[in-house]
Parts: structure tokens; sequence; C-alpha cells
């Protein structure tokens, strides 16, 4: 989606992406089942950041490597 500035420069808007409980799980198992890959190279290979593989890792690790990620859990398109 393009959105005009004050100046009516265009510009793009920020959509976070939100991804549902399933893709976060498997990007956790992904990382686990990979240990030769970084967290930045498993991260790059999802197309995720790193700090959101992070995250979801510490709340995996917290849970037995379980799924019990906050949000919506509701992925959406950009």
């Amino acid at each position: 989606m393009i959105q005009k500035t004050k100046e009516g420069k265009k510009k793009m808007a920020n959509k976070k992406k939100q991804f549902d409980q399933e893709f976060k799980q498997n990007a956790v198992n992904y990382c686990l089942t990979h240990p030769e890959l970084s967290r930045k190279e498993c991260a790059k290979n999802l197309g995720i950041g790193d700090s959101t593989l992070y995250r979801w890792k510490q709340e995996a690790k917290a849970n037995n490597n379980q799924a019990t990620f906050k949000g919506s859990g509701n992925l959406t398109e950009v």
C-alpha cells in the first residue's frame, strides 16, 4: 500500500508481518534440526528477522520447545 506524506511524496506503508503458531514452531524446529547453521542464517533462509527468530526460540525454550507464542497468530499477506 502506498501512502502520501504531508509534502505529497509517496512512501510505503509499514505493515508488520504476522505469523501463525505453526510457522513459528516450524521455524524453531528448523533451527534445532540444522545446528550447522547460525541463527542468522536460519532466519535468512526463513525470510524473517534474526531478532524475531531469537525471541521465538527463547519463548519456545521456556516452554520445553513448544509453541506458546504471544500475539494474534494470524498470517497476513503484505
